[in-house]
């Protein structure tokens, strides 16, 4: 399962929101302790896996990412070890740069946001963390 959760901003009419969008694999992604940004990356980028929940804010595409964080996982994790690994995660940031990435119990968390809001962390992972928990309960 890959969850993603974005901050973003439309260039044309400067609004913001939150997209986010729930992806099941239908097989084992063999998630270790060892995974970094560049396992994380190789999910999100080549092998998302299949759309079966989504929640929008703005119209996706187009749109500025201002923050992002990816949830990965297993599609047989259930929620509350996904919300575990989300405030454990929580607890760790502001120790490293960004991007970010952690695993906890199988489930990776990777969080990163743009320059210009390095220090609002504190606002923007909370709310991002919302929305990736609210969406893993859906399925």
């Amino acid at each position: 399962m890959y969850i993603t959760a974005h901050r973003v901003t439309s260039p044309g009419s400067g609004a913001t929101g939150i997209n986010c969008f729930l992806h099941r694999h239908g097989c084992l992604l063999g998630i270790d302790a060892s995974w970094d940004n560049k396992e994380v990356d190789r999910v999100v980028y080549d092998n998302p896996g299949t759309l079966v929940a989504q929640t929008t804010s703005l119209p996706p595409g187009g749109n500025n990412v201002l923050s992002y964080l990816d949830v990965i996982a297993e599609d047989s994790t259930p929620p509350v070890a996904i919300a575990q690994a989300l405030q454990e995660f929580g607890a760790l940031i502001g120790t490293e740069d960004f991007p970010m990435a952690k695993v906890f119990g199988g489930v990776a968390v990777r969080f990163s946001l743009v320059l210009g809001l390095k220090g609002k962390e504190e606002f923007e992972y909370p709310a991002l963390e919302a929305a990736v928990s609210a969406i893993a309960k859906k399925v």
